[in-house]
C-alpha cells in the first residue's frame, strides 16, 4: 500500500479523533469565543478538509507540488480554501483569526500522522502531503481575501449582517411562538430568559423582560423548580423528565418537566433548557375516563347485587359479594364486614376479602373467627371505636411486611331500624379518594337490604308456620274433635244397647261408628298431606300442588286432571306462594267433604301478569248465596286478598263447583333493578 492510500485510510477512519483534537486546540487558545457552538458545525469542517484531501488523492493520485507557474490558487484545494474564507469573512472573522485557526487544523492532522506509529518513510510522506494540502489551502484563502477592496468588503458584511439579523429574528419568533413554556437557565443557575408561554403561566410580560438584564437566580424566580435544576446542573445526565404540580396564576397545573443541557461543543454557553409541557387538560380527561369507567363498574356492581338480593333469601350468598365488590371497586388491600355483639362485648368479622386469597371468610390463616372487644362507648354509640378496630384488622390480615406509612382505613356503619348493627371496613396503603365513601355507603346499603331481606323472609316463614298451626287446630276442632266426641257418645249408646240385648240396633250403631272412624281417618290423612306439602322445600308451589293433587286423588278416589302452562320459574313472592298452596288446599277440602265428586279438573296458566288457577269438580254443588258465612270460604277469600289477588266461586245445586283464582306475579326483576332498589324490606340473620 502506498503512502497516499495509507493517508486516505487514516484520515477517513479517524474523523472523530480529529474533531476532538481540533476542539481542544480551539478551546485552549480562545478560538471558540467566535466560533460555532454546535458540534455538527465543527464536524462538517473536519469532513470538508478530509474529503478535499481524499478527493485530490483520488483524482490526481497525490497532492500537487507548488510550482511557480502552476497557478496553485486555481486548483480544487485552493477553491475549497476560497470558499471557507468567504463563509468565515461573512461572520466577521478576520484573516489573522481564520488563518490562526487553520494552523491548528493543520497541527491536528499532523498530530494524527505522528501518533499513529507509521513506518518512518510512510510517516514522512504523509506529513509532506498534509503540509502541501494546507499550503495550497492557505494560498486559496489569501487570494480570496485580497479579491475584494474595502468598500466591497463593507457591503458584503452589511448584506450578511442583515441576513443574520433576519435569521436571528426568525428563530426568536419560533422560540416565542412555542406552545409549551421554555425557561433558559445559565451556568450560574440564573434566569437567562423565557418565552411568552412561560411568562403567561408564571409572570407578567413586563416583568419577564427584566430577566434578560438582571438575570435573577432561579431560586428567587422559580423556587419550586430550583432543587431539580440545581441537581441536574451538577450531573452528566443528558436529559431528565419528571412531573410537577405547580400553583400558577392560571390555577393549579400539572406539568411534564423536561431538562436538557445546552448543546454547546465549545462550552461557551453553558446552562440548562427547561421545557414544561402542560398536562392538566390531558390529566383531567384521563381522570374523567377513569371515573366514568369506575362509575360504570360501580353501577353494574350495584345492579347485580340488587338483583341477587331481590331474588334470593340466603344472606350468606350476598354478603361475600358485597365484601368482594368493596375490595375490587376501591382497589383495597382488604375489605371486611362485621357485626356488633353487645351482649358478649365484641365486634365479630363475618366476611373478609383480601388480596392474598380468593376466598371470602371471617378467619385468618392461623386464627379462628376474628373478634375484637369494645368498650362502653361502643355500647352507647355503636361504632365509636371502628377506627381502632379497622387498624387492628389491617394488622391481622396483612400478609407482607408493614407499609412504610400508616394504613388508610375507611369504615361505614350498618344501620337497621335506627340501630347500628355492624360495619363495612376497607383498608389499603394509599389514601382513599373522596368518592370512596359514596361507593362504600352504597355497598353497605346493599348489605343491610340483604340482611333485612333474610329477616323478613324468616318472619314470613314464621307467620306461615303459625298460620298452619292455626289451620290444623281449626280443622281438628271442626272435624276430628267432633268425630271423636260423637264416637264417645256412640260408645255410651252401644254399652246401653248391649246391656239390653238389642242386637240389631247395636249392629246399626256400630256401622255408624265405623263410618265416623273412617271419616276421622281421612281427616287425619288429609291434614298430614297438607302439612307435608306446606313444609316441603323441594321445588316450587306448582310442583308442590301437583304432588298434593296426585296424593289427594289416591286418598279420595277422585279422578284428578291437571293442566299447567307454567312452572316454578314464575316470580311469586314468598307470601303469595304460601297463600296459593293454602287456597287450593282449602278448595280441595270442600271437594272431599261436601262435593261427592267423581272428577276434578285443575289448571294453572299465566294471564296478564297474574297466575290464573281454576279448580272445578262435577259434584253436587251448592247455593253460594246461602253459605257466604262459611268459615272455609271466608278464609280462602282473606288469603287471596292478603296477596292482592282475586277469587271467584261459581256453583249451584246439581252442577258442581268452579273456583277461579288470580294471584299477581312479582314485577320483572330487570324493571325492578332499573327503577332503583326493592321498595320492600329484605334481610337476614347472618
Amino acid at each position: 500500500m502506498g503512502s497516499t492510500d495509507t493517508l486516505r485510510d487514516l484520515l477517513t477512519g479517524n474523523k472523530a479523533w480529529l474533531l476532538d483534537r481540533v476542539l481542544s486546540y480551539a478551546k485552549e487558545h480562545g478560538y471558540t469565543r467566535y466560533a460555532a457552538t454546535q458540534l455538527k458545525a465543527w464536524e462538517i469542517s473536519i469532513i470538508g478538509i478530509t474529503d478535499s484531501i481524499v478527493g485530490a488523492i483520488n483524482s490526481a493520485g497525490t497532492i500537487p507540488e507548488l510550482g511557480v507557474d502552476d497557478f496553485a490558487h486555481e486548483t480544487p484545494i485552493a477553491a475549497f480554501g476560497r470558499q471557507e474564507v468567504r463563509r468565515h469573512r461573512a461572520r466577521g472573522v478576520t484573516l489573522p483569526m481564520f488563518l490562526g485557526l487553520v494552523k491548528y487544523y493543520r497541527q491536528s492532522y499532523l498530530d494524527l500522522i505522528r501518533d499513529t506509529g507509521l513506518e518512518p518513510r510512510t510517516e514522512r510522506d504523509c506529513l509532506v502531503l498534509v503540509e502541501r494540502f494546507f499550503d495550497l489551502f492557505e494560498i486559496g484563502c489569501g487570494v480570496e481575501w485580497n479579491s475584494l477592496n474595502h468598500d466591497e468588503r463593507v457591503e458584503e458584511l452589511q448584506t450578511l449582517n442583515r441576513l443574520m439579523v433576519n435569521e436571528k429574528n426568525k428563530y426568536y419568533t419560533i422560540f416565542e411562538s412555542l406552545y409549551d413554556p421554555v425557561i433558559l437557565v445559565d451556568g450560574d443557575l440564573c434566569i437567562e430568559g423565557m418565552n411568552e408561554a412561560a411568562a403567561e403561566h408564571f409572570y407578567g410580560a413586563g416583568q419577564r423582560d427584566t430577566f434578560s438584564f438582571c438575570r435573577p437566580p432561579v431560586t428567587d424566580i422559580f423556587p419550586w423548580l430550583a432543587k431539580e435544576v440545581t441537581h441536574f446542573a451538577s450531573t452528566d445526565d443528558q436529559e431528565v423528565v419528571f412531573e410537577k404540580v405547580v400553583d400558577t396564576p392560571l390555577g393549579e397545573r400539572v406539568f411534564e418537566v423536561k431538562m436538557k443541557h445546552m448543546l454547546d461543543a465549545t462550552e461557551k454557553y453553558q446552562g440548562t433548557v427547561v421545557i414544561l409541557n402542560d398536562l392538566t387538560e390531558r390529566r383531567q380527561k384521563e381522570e374523567a375516563l377513569v371515573l366514568n369507567e369506575a362509575i360504570e363498574q360501580w353501577v353494574s356492581t350495584l345492579v347485580g347485587l340488587g338483583h341477587r338480593v331481590s331474588t334470593m333469601d340466603d344472606v350468606e350468598s350476598v354478603l361475600p359479594l358485597v365484601v368482594e365488590s368493596a375490595r375490587d371497586l376501591l382497589d383495597a388491600e382488604f375489605a371486611a364486614l362485621g357485626m356488633w355483639d353487645h351482649d358478649l362485648g365484641h365486634f365479630e368479622v363475618r366476611c373478609v376479602a383480601h388480596r392474598r386469597t380468593t376466598g371470602v371468610d371471617g378467619r385468618t390463616d392461623r386464627d379462628g373467627p376474628l373478634r375484637y372487644s369494645h368498650g362502653p362507648t361502643c355500647e352507647a354509640r355503636g361504632c365509636s371505636c371502628l377506627k381502632t378496630i379497622a387498624a387492628r384488622l389491617s394488622a391481622d390480615l396483612r400478609s407482607g411486611p408493614p407499609a412504610a406509612g400508616e394504613t388508610a382505613c375507611l369504615t361505614v356503619p350498618l344501620a337497621m331500624d335506627g340501630e347500628i348493627v355492624g360495619a363495612l371496613i376497607v383498608g389499603r396503603d394509599a389514601p382513599f379518594p373522596g368518592s370512596a365513601v359514596v361507593v362504600l355507603e352504597s355497598l353497605a346499603n346493599q348489605a343491610i337490604i340483604a340482611v333485612e331481606h333474610a329477616v323478613m323472609a324468616q318472619k314470613i316463614r314464621s307467620v306461615a308456620v303459625l298460620d298452619e298451626r292455626t289451620r290444623i287446630a281449626r280443622e281438628m276442632h271442626d272435624g276430628l274433635a267432633q268425630i271423636l266426641g260423637f264416637l264417645n257418645l256412640e260408645m255410651q249408646s252401644l254399652e246401653v244397647l248391649i246391656r239390653q240385648n238389642r242386637v240389631e240396633e247395636t249392629i246399626s250403631e256400630l256401622r255408624n261408628a265405623r263410618a265416623r272412624i273412617l271419616e276421622a281417618h281421612a281427616e287425619v290423612r288429609e291434614n298430614i298431606l297438607s302439612l307435608r306439602t306446606a313444609l316441603s322445600t323441594e321445588g316450587g308451589p306448582i310442583t308442590a300442588l301437583k304432588t298434593y293433587l296426585a296424593e289427594f286423588s289416591a286418598q279420595t278416589a277422585v279422578n284428578v286432571s291437571v293442566e299447567s302452562e307454567v312452572d316454578d320459574s314464575l316470580h311469586l313472592s314468598s307470601m303469595a306462594q304460601v297463600q296459593l298452596v293454602r287456597i287450593v288446599q282449602g278448595a280441595l277440602v270442600n271437594v272431599r267433604r261436601h262435593a261427592h265428586a267423581r272428577n276434578l279438573w285443575v289448571s294453572f296458566a299465566r294471564d296478564n301478569g297474574s297466575l290464573a288457577v281454576v279448580v272445578e269438580d262435577d259434584g253436587v254443588g251448592f247455593d253460594v248465596s246461602a253459605v257466604r258465612a262459611n268459615i272455609g270460604l271466608q278464609s280462602m277469600r282473606e288469603r287471596t286478598e292478603s296477596v292482592g289477588g282475586y277469587i271467584e266461586i261459581d256453583s249451584a245445586p246439581g252442577r258442581g263447583t268452579r273456583v277461579r283464582l288470580r294471584v299477581p306475579l312479582d314485577v320483572d326483576r330487570g324493571e325492578l333493578a332499573a327503577a332503583g332498589w326493592p321498595s320492600g324490606r329484605f334481610s337476614a340473620q347472618p
